[in-house]
Formats: C-alpha cells, structure tokens, sequence
C-alpha cells in the first residue's frame, strides 16, 4: 500500500483517471460479452420440437393417450415417451446452457468486480487528496514541492536561487560586542527586528509595519532581528529556553497569512518564514506549522490574528521549537532543530505588530525572566 501511495502521490492526476478509464472497460467488455451470449441463444430460435421426440417422428404422428385427462401439459409418443409441450414454464426459463439462476450469478459476478475495483481505488487514493485543505489548489510545480495557492511560482524559483547562493551562517557576535553592547548596557533593548522589504520598524525595533502596493503580484515579506539567539555552547552558561512575542495590532482586508518563527540567516526576504531551508514557523491562516515546507505544512493550533499573541520558545538543550497563543503553550512543534536562530516576522498584507523581547512582562508565565539571549556569561579568555 505504501508503494501504491508513493506511485499516485507523484502522478496522482493522471493515474486517477487511466484507472477510472480501466474500470470502464472492464465493466463494458463484461457487459457486452454477458449481451452477447444472450443474443447468440435467442437468435437460434425456439427448441424443436420434432428433434426433441426420440425417433425424430413429425408434429402429427403425436397422439393423446387414452389415460389421460384432458387438462394434462404432456404429450405422449407411443404412450411411453413425454416431451413438454409449448407452455412448459421450463422451455421458457432455458436459454441455451444458462437458464434465469445462471443470468442472476453472471450480474452478481460483474457487480462484485466492479465494487472491488472501485474499493481498490478509492484506498489507494491518500486522504490528503480525498480531503483537500482549503485554498490548496490540486496545481502543483516542480515536482510536487509547492502549490500555487501558497506562493507564486516566480517568487519560488527566485529564493531557490538565492539560498544556493547565500548559504546559511552561525556565526555569533564577538565577544566584545556581546560584552559592551548587549551585557554591558543594553540588555534586551540590544534585539529588534530591522528594516526589510515593504516594512518599517520603529520604537527601538519594537513597532512593526509591513505595507504592500495593490499593483504587486508577490505580496510576501519577511524580517529577522539583528542578533540571533545565543546558542548552546557559545557562552559559558546557556538559558533553559529563548522566547519572544507578537502581538497583532492592525491587520488589512488584504491579509491571508502571518507568519512568526525563526530562520537562519541570510533568508529569502521575499518569503515567508517556514517556506524554506531551516526556517520554523507557526502561520495564522491555517493554525499549521511549517519546517522547509513549502506545500501545505502540518497541522498544530488553531488560527489566530488581530488582538492575539503569538510566542515562539526555543530550547537549545534538546533543540525544541514551541509556539504560544495568548499565554497558552500550544506544545512542542519541531524537535532537534539545532541552528543559529533569528526572530522572524512575515506576512502577504499590510499589518501592524508589535514586539516583546522581555523588556515587558510575557503573556506566557513560564517565560518569564527569558528572552532572546539574557542571562548570559561570557567565557573567561
């Protein structure tokens, strides 16, 4: 069953409807010969009666025995010999070799395979195609990667072009500039999310606004924050977990989906979070979670939007990635997802954002006294 699911995953238009052109076929071939061998016995006419009397002796040659009674069904030859006369319900009921029972088993036959065919079929077929998201359109590109109703196929190829050609990077900041500028006097003020694409960033990194023109085709944009969090092993002792939150303040009539996680860096600016290569997102449209997913995601929470929330944690110990929703933990998303992580912020319309790295208390309780890289000590050199 798997292999028969992999086959139809790859080709599942096509082999739908070969197969459904295969069934009937089937179904014809059977019709047909069951018609045909009914008409081959019908065409031969009534039986004969002459040929059926023993001695072959004509129609007049038949006498009524003196025994019997007028109403008897039977003729007799030499008074020893029956043969049923025109009105036996047995000549009727006889075509050929197959009489009414036979033509009853040839149609349960033929419907039992047709019922089959159609059971083989229908479980081949995965659920997912069964029972299709809404907006995924059943289009697919380039193998079966992505579907148009998530992006463009323009805007596909342009970020696999650009992550060939901007390979991911771990590096952190220096030592010194984690010991003046982020311990030494700005603490959590250090993160924000710097200007992007169709957005502007304001109050300290802390007031995000993406705007879109009405004439752009690919409405997708996405920014990351200027330091990433710190990651296990870098520094001397690391947090139990890095944690940050978004609330959604304005949002347009023309917003499908917001996107908040964490990508490495650089990312597709031009994409939302969790499309590409290492990249995890949590998108309100759906509630489902993305992980270099670029066709449909997995289902997680519910959907969100203006007036929620949004938390992102990350555990770098064991490499989990959660998501919050005004205070509540939705649970683990990704596990043993180990990389240099940056805040990110995406959407597909003009909204309005705000940020909460700490310098506030969080909606989600057991974050409180994290952020996105405080408390940290610097190795002794």
């Amino acid at each position: 069953m798997n292999s028969c699911y992999q086959f139809i995953l790859k080709y599942h238009n096509s082999r739908i409807l070969l197969l459904n052109i295969l069934l009937i076929i089937i179904f014809t071939i059977l019709l047909q010969s069951f018609v045909i061998s009914i008409d081959d016995n019908l065409s031969s006419g009534p039986i004969n009666m002459v040929s059926a009397v023993p001695g072959g002796e004509p129609e007049d040659s038949l006498s009524y025995s003196d025994s019997k009674t007028n109403d008897s069904p039977f003729l007799y030859y030499d008074d020893t010999t029956s043969i049923p006369t025109s009105n036996s319900s047995s000549t009727a009921n006889v075509i050929g070799d197959c009489d009414v029972s036979c033509m009853k088993l040839w149609l349960v036959f033929i419907g039992v395979v047709v019922i089959a065919l159609m059971l083989v079929l229908y479980l081949c077929i995965p659920a997912a195609f069964r029972r299709r998201p809404k907006r995924r359109l059943s289009t697919w590109i380039e193998d079966g990667k992505l579907r148009k109703s998530d992006v463009t196929a323009d805007s596909y190829k342009r970020a696999i072009e650009y992550i060939k050609t901007h390979l991911p990077s771990d590096d952190l900041p220096s030592s010194e500039e984690i010991q003046n500028n982020i311990l030494g006097t700005k603490g959590y003020s250090a993160w924000k999310f710097v200007y992007g694409g169709h957005s502007e960033v304001t109050n300290n990194g802390r007031w995000v606004e993406f705007f879109f023109k009405s004439t752009e085709t690919n409405k997708e944009s996405s920014i990351q924050t200027n330091y990433p969090f710190f990651t296990r092993g870098d520094v001397e002792y690391e947090e139990i977990m890095h944690y940050f939150e978004v609330t959604v303040k304005k949002v347009s009539k023309q917003v499908n989906t917001i996107a908040i996680g964490l990508t490495t860096t650089p990312y597709p600016y031009f994409r939302l979070p969790g499309y590409h290569e290492n990249s995890v997102a949590y998108h309100s449209d759906d509630g489902r979670k993305f992980h270099s997913d670029s066709h449909g995601g997995i289902e997680y929470g519910p959907k969100w939007g203006k007036g929620d929330t949004i938390g992102c944690g990350y555990k770098p110990g064991t490499g989990e990635v959660f998501f919050t929703k005004n205070g509540d933990n939705l649970g683990e998303a990704f596990g043993e997802v180990h990389h240099t992580w940056y805040p990110s912020i995406g959407t597909d319309g003009s909204c309005e954002l705000e940020v909460n790295f700490g310098d506030s208390e969080f909606k989600f309780k057991d974050a409180k006294g994290f952020g996105p890289g405080n408390p940290l000590h610097i190795p002794m050199s």
